[in-house]
């Protein structure tokens, strides 16, 4: 580790409380001077575990947070709720890198990226992502194993056949990974990469990347989290300017709109774009990777303790949307 330098994660969260004390505790293990979770709702749970975990700080994102606040009032969208949290970390904490990241992405060392962060001159640098697979039944919140960018299109077509146009580049969900930003400069934060305050528009420094880390994404810890995650985008209100979304998130939004009471029929979907077989890993080849991920070790030594199994993890998110599993006549 590099001694001087400090770098730290910011992510706003509304999630199990399973999933936040790993993250939390993941990415403290690895040397983060601060974790910064904002609640987006009230997750009493969550916030007694981190009580005085050294480096964490909690913020719950209430009414009286959001009128105090320099926007006046909670913002309608998600994505300007994570803005406006993570350039608050960006611009009133003693970090020198900070990234933000949802709850379900996971900063992957594979090399000394702290000694690389330390010798870049970059004021970003670009985090690549590979995206966890469920293979089969089975396991916790965290099995499986992962994929990478398909630029072949006849070869994410030979994988996933009927489902291939669910996917961009061979992923459900983004592939262009996200920035780590130096701080001191004048930014505030976007969800992948930072924005000029001059401008208002993305930063347009030399494209450089960070070789010694990448960001594992889950994109749904459960099939059940991924099919809630769908449904919420797809049931957002109409807005003046709508949300840019892929072409394939388009595709699985409108299939599990759909199919919201077909659970055999979302089960096909869930199989087809976010799992994958034997034979299709082997057929992927270079694209696939096995990657064993355990926070376990890491929330131990800070002494935090949960069941991350998938059906306590599917228990308390039925608890926690079941207004929205109600409204939408969800069957899984």
């Amino acid at each position: 580790m590099v001694q001087s330098l400090r770098w730290g994660v910011v992510g706003t969260m509304d999630e199990p409380a399973p999933l936040i004390l790993a993250w939390v505790a993941h990415h403290l293990a690895l040397g983060a001077a601060e974790a910064h979770v904002y609640l987006d709702r009230e997750n009493a749970q969550a916030k007694t575990a981190l009580a005085g975990v050294p480096g964490c700080f909690v913020t719950v994102c209430d009414d009286a947070y959001w009128a105090a606040s320099s926007r006046g009032a909670r913002p309608l969208r998600h994505t300007a709720r994570q803005k406006y949290n993570a350039t608050d970390v960006y611009l009133n904490r003693s970090l020198h890198w900070v990234l933000q990241l949802d709850a379900d992405e996971f900063l992957d060392p594979v090399g000394d990226f702290e000694a690389e962060l330390a010798a870049s001159a970059a004021r970003t640098l670009r985090l690549r992502n590979i995206e966890r697979v469920r293979r089969g039944e089975g396991g916790d919140i965290f099995a499986g194993s992962f994929r990478g960018v398909i630029e072949d299109d006849a070869l994410a077509e030979a994988v996933h056949g009927r489902w291939a146009g669910f996917l961009d580049a061979g992923m459900a969900g983004y592939h262009d990974g996200k920035d780590i930003t130096r701080t001191g400069e004048d930014f505030t934060m976007g969800v992948h990469f930072p924005i000029d305050a001059a401008t208002g528009q993305r930063h347009t420094d030399p494209y450089a990347e960070l070789t010694e880390a990448r960001i594992l994404h889950f994109d749904g810890l459960t099939p059940l989290h991924v099919v809630l995650k769908l449904l919420k985008r797809a049931n957002e209100p109409a807005y003046k300017v709508p949300r840019k979304f892929g072409t394939q998130r388009m595709r699985q939004f409108r299939y599990v709109a759909n199919h919201v009471a077909k659970p055999r029929q979302l089960r096909k979907m869930l199989d087809g774009v976010f799992g994958l077989s034997d034979a299709q890993a082997r057929i992927l080849g270079a694209a696939h990777l096995e990657r064993p991920f355990d926070p376990r070790p890491a929330m131990a030594q800070l002494g935090l303790a949960a069941d991350l199994s998938v059906e306590a993890f599917d228990t308390e998110l039925r608890d926690r949307e079941a207004a929205l599993i109600e409204r939408t006549g969800l069957l899984l």
